[in-house]
């Protein structure tokens, strides 16, 4: 009997079949015999801050001093991967400063792990999250253990992705809008009239008020202040 492949189906059912997010992640952690697992949906918007979903397994004495330190403004796991495509070891990443040592070496001394893997998501909506696992092997192994677990890894990624969607918005898919009528809805948002947003991302007035009814259809609503509250529930701007 192939215990690993049994192993590995094992987790993938009961990812499948778990409905809490929270459980999945311990679930992951567990039976795939990680250090940790981390699910993070960033918030897709155009504000100059992000509202993420996360989900981890993570020890709240590492949330807290991450925050205290603020290393989300250097983070290359975060930073990094959710402008990637392809998964990657966390052992690629770029260290550009003696920040970014220190980082690493917290989350050790945190009990993060000593290497990590993540596997980016991006689906139809320009949602993007990252899902990844942690370890204290050394990198060969390290290595090794992912080079068997990898595809499913991905598939894991993506069923928590569905599953935190559907959390978040309600459906699988949720509501999606452009690009350029999330820029318009959120200075809307934040006070600007159609001249003062014209102005702001280089378009025309008319355009501009063209993008806004687009979103105003698109969420079924009937006034721009129903519009901004629909966008504002379904996480595609933030304030």
């Amino acid at each position: 009997m192939n215990t690993r492949g049994s192993s590995r189906s094992e987790l993938l059912l009961n990812i499948i079949d778990e409905q809490d997010m929270d459980e999945a992640v311990r679930l992951i952690r567990d039976i795939g015999q990680y250090e940790h697992a981390v699910y993070h949906l960033a918030h897709r918007t155009n504000a100059p801050t992000d509202m993420p979903y996360f989900k981890a397994t993570y020890p709240y004495s590492w949330l807290g001093y991450y925050l205290e330190k603020e290393y989300f403004e250097i983070d290359p796991v975060i930073l990094d991967g959710f402008h990637r495509s392809e998964p990657f070891f966390w052992s690629e990443l770029e260290r550009k400063s003696d920040r970014h040592d220190t980082f690493f070496k917290d989350a050790f001394e945190h009990g993060i792990g000593r290497t990590g893997f993540s596997v980016p998501l991006n689906d139809r909506a320009q949602r993007k999250a990252l899902f990844s696992v942690t370890s204290n092997m050394d990198e060969e192994n390290w290595q090794s253990k992912i080079g068997c677990e990898r595809e499913m890894l991905v598939q894991i990624g993506g069923v928590l992705h569905r599953k935190a969607v559907r959390q978040v918005y309600g459906t699988d898919t949720g509501p999606s809008l452009a690009p350029r009528e999330i820029e318009c809805l959120y200075w809307t948002a934040r006070g600007k009239d159609c001249a003062s947003v014209a102005d702001i991302i280089q378009l025309s007035e008319h355009t501009v008020r063209d993008y806004l009814k687009s979103a105003r259809h698109k969420l079924g609503c009937v006034t721009i202040a129903q519009t901004i509250h629909e966008a504002t529930k379904h996480r595609l701007i933030s304030f």
